[in-house]
């Protein structure tokens, strides 16, 4: 009877070309646990890293932000749509119109590099 090392050992030879092979075109991507959880999260699935140079925003104020500019395209909608305008409909009009444009500025901005502050 062979020692356990030399009977497994054209196995393990195996075993290791395959791994190395899926490794080296890419079939298997390496895998990192999340602090607090047993979940295995492939690296492709990774939440993208960002640095200093790269623009941030407060996802709360764009959100905000986004809310804002439906509530005032619906109130434009409406104000649109009445026939008879007097002329504080119309000046209202163009009031949202402003209102629109500063909040879709707003929802749409991206914010500052950080890099660029306070130079």
């Amino acid at each position: 009877m062979l020692p356990l090392f030399q009977r497994y050992f054209p196995v393990l030879i195996f075993i290791s070309l395959v791994l190395i092979l899926t490794l080296i075109h890419g079939a298997l991507k390496p895998i990192f646990i999340v602090e607090n959880s047993t979940i295995p999260i492939l690296m492709s699935e990774k939440i993208e890293k960002t640095n200093k140079s790269d623009k941030h925003k407060n996802q709360d104020s764009v959100q905000s932000a986004r809310k804002k500019l439906e509530e005032a395209k619906e109130k434009y909608r409406t104000l649109q749509s009445k026939a008879n305008k007097t002329k504080a409909d119309k000046e209202n009009e163009a009031r949202l119109l402003k209102e629109i444009k500063h909040w879709k500025k707003k929802a749409d901005e991206t914010g500052e590099t950080h890099w660029r502050k306070g130079k």
